[in-house]
C-alpha cells in the first residue's frame, strides 16, 4: 500500500562509498514488503537470541549489555558480539556505532529485532542524540517520536502500544516544544492519538507560537475524528494560539476538507465564529480563498464579519477577486452584505483586484465571470487607487482591447448617467469614449423598442429576471421575441439572447414550482393563491438561491447572483 505522506527509513546497507551512514530516506510504501529488510531483520533477531542463549544472560545482564553505550575497544560490548557471529551483520553496523542498537533497528523498521529488544529491557527513553536530520528527529527526539514518523503500518501501532508499556514518556518534547502527541496529530495517527490519552499524554500542552493539539488536529485531513477524541479528554475549545487565532481559523486551513458539519458543532459549543483580528486574515478570509462555499455561509450565519481587514486591510472580497477559481465565492460575500468598494492600504477595491489579474489580460472565463458579478452589484468603475488610477487607467496603460473592457463600457452605459459621460470624456479616456457613445445609443433604441406590448428590450437587459419571467405569461411573449429583428442590436445582441435564456430558465423554474405545489396539496388551493405562493418565494430568492445559482448562466441579474 502507498499513502500520500512520506516517512524515514533508516536503508538496510551502505551501497555507495562516501555514503552517509545515518542518512534517513524517505518513502511512501511499507519498507518491511523489501526482502532485504526481512533478511536483515531476521538475521539481527537470531543473532541476539544466540547471543542471550549461549552466554547464560540473566534479564539482568541483558538489559545492561543492550543499553550500554558502544565503544569499539570493547570486545565484549553487544555490536562486537553480533559482528563475530554475523559477518554480514557487520557490513551493516559497523559505521552506525553513534546510534543505539535500538534506535537502528527502530528506524530500520527492523519488526522482530525491536521487539526483542524492548521486550529485553531497552532503554525506549533513550534520546536520538545525533544532529538534526534532513528529515526532523533531533537530538532529543525519543523513539516514540521516530515511531510516529515511520510507515504506518499495523505492526507499527502495535509496537508504539509496546513501547509506552515499557514505560516510553508520552508527553516527551523535541527542542521544538513538540510534544509526541502534537507529532502524533500533525502525521494523522488517530489510533497513535487514542493510546497516547488513553495514557494520560497532556491534550492541552503547547508547542511554537502556542499551538496546542486541538489547533494542529483541525488543520489535518483527520479532524473529524481527531477533534471529537480530543474534545473527549477535556480539550479546551476556546484556545488561541499566540497571533489570537482559533480553532475554526485553523479548520479552514485544512488542505483537503471543508468540514462544515464539524464547524457547526463547534460553534454550537460556544467557539466565537467573529475573530477580532488586525493585520491578518481570518477564518472568512480563508474559507473564501479556498472556495468553501457552504463553510462561507455557515460562517456568514454565525455572525463572522464579512468585511474583516487583513493582511494590507484586504477583505474577504478583495482576497477572492485575487483567485482566479469559482466565481460563486464573490457572489456569497456580497450577498452577504460584502463592502463592494472597501479600500486596501493600497487604496485598491476588489475591482482593482480583478483588473490586475493576469487572467483578465487573457480574457479568462472565470475572471469575465467575476468581473460581470462586481460590475452587476455596481462596484465603482471610478475609485482610484493611491497613486490616482481607475480600473480604466490600468486597462490603458496595459493597453488591453479584451471583453473585460468591453464588458464595462457596456454595463456603464447600461447604467448611463451624466456623470459617466463626463468621466469619460476626460482625455485620458477618449479612446474609450467613442465606443461608449455607440453603447448608449443601442441603449436609447432599447428603451423605446418594443417586441411585444408589456415589454421592451430594456427590461430584458435592465430588470431582474424575476420581474420579466412574470411578464412570460403572455402566451405570444416567447413567438414575439424569437420572430424579432434584433439585427439593429449589434453591440448588445449576446446580452440580450442570453437575458432571454436566463429569463426563460426563470419562468420554467416557476411553473415547475407552482406545478409541484398543486401537486402537493391535491389542487386545494385557488390557482392565484399558488400563483402567490410560488412568485414570494421566487421574487425573495430566499430557500432556492443555491439551486438557481447551479443551474442559472452567470450573466443573470443578482437576484440570482
Amino acid at each position: 500500500m502507498q499513502t500520500s505522506r512520506n516517512y524515514i527509513v533508516l536503508p538496510s546497507g551502505i551501497r555507495k562509498v562516501g555514503c552517509a551512514p545515518y542518512r534517513l530516506n524517505r518513502t511512501r510504501r511499507d519498507p518491511y514488503n523489501d526482502k532485504r529488510v526481512k533478511y536483515y531483520d531476521q538475521k539481527l533477531c537470531q543473532t541476539l537470541i544466540k547471543i542471550f542463549h549461549e552466554h547464560r544472560l540473566s534479564s539482568v545482564e541483558i538489559k545492561k549489555l543492550i543499553n550500554t553505550p558502544e565503544k569499539l575497544s570493547d570486545n565484549n560490548s553487544i555490536f562486537k558480539m553480533i559482528w563475530r557471529r554475523e559477518r554480514v551483520l557487520r557490513k551493516l553496523l559497523l559505521k552506525r556505532t553513534k546510534l543505539s542498537l535500538l534506535w537502528i533497528v527502530v528506524v530500520s523498521n527492523y519488526q522482530d529485532s525491536a521487539e526483542l529488544l524492548v521486550s529485553s529491557g531497552a532503554d525506549v527513553n533513550e534520546l536520538y542524540g545525533l544532529l538534526s536530520s534532513s528529515h526532523g528527529l533531533t537530538k532529543k527526539s525519543t523513539v516514540l517520536h521516530a515511531l510516529l514518523r515511520t510507515y504506518p503500518f499495523a505492526w507499527n501501532e502495535q509496537f508504539i502500544d509496546m513501547v509506552m508499556n515499557h514505560g516510553a514518556d508520552v508527553n516527551a518534547r523535541e527542542p521544538d516544544r513538540h510534544s509526541v502527541l502534537h507529532r502524533d496529530i500533525q502525521n494523522g495517527r488517530v489510533k497513535a492519538v487514542k493510546m497516547l490519552l488513553e495514557r494520560r499524554a497532556e491534550d492541552n500542552t503547547t508547542r511554537f507560537a502556542g499551538k496546542t493539539p486541538l489547533l494542529d488536529a483541525a488543520r489535518t485531513n483527520e479532524a473529524d475524528e481527531l477533534l471529537p477524541l480530543l474534545m473527549s479528554y477535556v480539550a479546551d475549545i476556546n484556545v488561541t494560539d499566540i497571533h489570537g487565532f482559533n480553532i475554526l481559523r485553523c479548520l479552514t486551513l485544512c488542505p483537503d476538507k471543508e468540514h462544515v458539519d464539524l464547524t457547526r458543532l463547534l460553534i454550537e459549543k460556544g467557539v466565537s465564529s467573529r475573530e477580532v483580528l488586525v493585520g491578518v486574515y481570518e477564518s472568512i478570509h480563508c474559507a473564501a480563498k479556498r472556495g468553501r462555499i457552504d463553510l462561507v455561509n455557515l460562517l456568514l450565519d454565525h455572525g463572522a464579519n464579512v468585511n474583516a481587514l487583513g493582511l494590507n486591510n484586504e477583505s474577504p472580497l478583495y482576497f477572492v477577486a485575487c483567485e482566479r477559481e469559482n466565481p460563486a465565492r464573490l457572489s456569497i460575500l456580497l450577498k452577504g452584505g460584502a463592502n463592494i468598494d472597501l479600500k486596501t492600504n493600497f487604496g485598491e477595491t476588489a475591482l482593482h483586484a480583478l483588473v490586475k489579474h493576469r487572467g483578465f489580460r487573457r480574457d479568462d472565463k472565470s475572471t469575465l465571470e467575476k468581473l460581470q458579478i462586481l460590475l452587476k452589484f455596481s462596484a465603482d468603475v471610478f475609485a482610484k487607487d493611491n497613486e490616482d488610477s481607475t480600473i480604466l487607467d490600468v486597462i490603458c496603460r496595459q493597453n488591453l482591447h479584451n471583453l473585460g473592457l468591453v464588458l464595462i463600457i457596456k454595463t456603464l452605459a447600461l447604467k448611463a448617467d451624466s456623470s459617466t459621460a463626463s468621466k469619460l470624456t476626460q482625455e485620458r479616456y477618449t479612446k474609450l469614449f467613442d465606443f461608449y457613445q455607440d453603447c448608449v445609443e443601442e441603449i436609447e433604441m432599447a428603451r423605446s423598442t418594443k417586441f411585444i406590448e408589456n415589454c421592451m428590450i430594456f427590461e430584458l437587459l435592465a430588470k431582474r429576471q424575476c420581474e420579466v419571467a412574470a411578464l412570460m405569461r403572455h402566451r405570444e411573449f416567447e413567438r414575439r421575441f424569437v420572430m424579432f429583428n434584433l439585427s439593429y442590436f449589434a453591440i448588445y445582441f449576446t446580452d440580450i439572447i442570453e437575458a432571454f435564456e436566463c429569463t426563460k430558465k426563470h419562468y420554467q423554474y416557476t411553473m415547475d414550482r407552482e406545478n409541484l405545489v398543486e401537486d402537493v396539496t391535491d389542487n386545494i388551493f385557488p390557482y392565484m393563491i399558488v400563483r402567490k405562493i410560488v412568485g414570494y418565494a421566487v421574487t425573495e430568492c430566499s430557500n432556492i438561491v443555491r439551486v438557481w445559482k447551479s443551474t442559472f448562466a452567470p450573466r443573470c441579474s443578482p437576484c440570482f447572483l
